[in-house]
């Protein structure tokens, strides 16, 4: 009887251990279910966030009135490159002036030593005229 007793309790201690082997699994795979449940509704709750942050920016955009800046920013650009366009052909005027004011000087030297040969010029005449005064009347 020894003997069967010895196995009654092996077995209750096998059934007893199978039972609570069982029952710390279940709770193990319960928290484990729980964890994940808690861990899709924390991003769940970020998508949420996300989304609203979106709506936001969304309502954001459209209060500015984002879609009239990229016409004016086209508008800006076209405006600059006229800008670009007219500052090229400023240059190439200023370059002209530059020469135009070289030749201007040039010419001022010329009109200068013209004017020094007509003032000898005039003086000649003028001494010519007087002679010819003093050879008419000579008193």
């Amino acid at each position: 009887m020894d003997e069967n007793v010895k196995k009654l309790g092996m077995t209750f201690y096998a059934a007893v251990f199978t039972v609570v082997s069982a029952i710390g699994g279940g709770i193990w795979t319960a928290s484990e279910l729980y964890n994940q449940i808690q861990g899709n509704a924390e991003a769940i709750d970020g998508l949420s966030s996300t989304e609203s942050r979106l709506i936001k920016i969304e309502k954001s955009l459209a209060d500015n009135n984002v879609s009239a800046l990229q016409g004016k920013l086209a508008e800006l650009g076209t405006s600059l490159t006229s800008i670009m366009e007219r500052q090229k052909e400023l240059l190439d005027l200023r370059d002209r002036i530059a020469s135009a004011e070289k030749t201007v000087a040039e010419n001022d030297i010329v009109v200068k030593g013209i004017d020094k040969k007509f003032n000898k010029i005039n003086t000649e005449i003028d001494d010519l005229w007087k002679g010819l005064d003093a050879a008419v009347s000579p008193l």
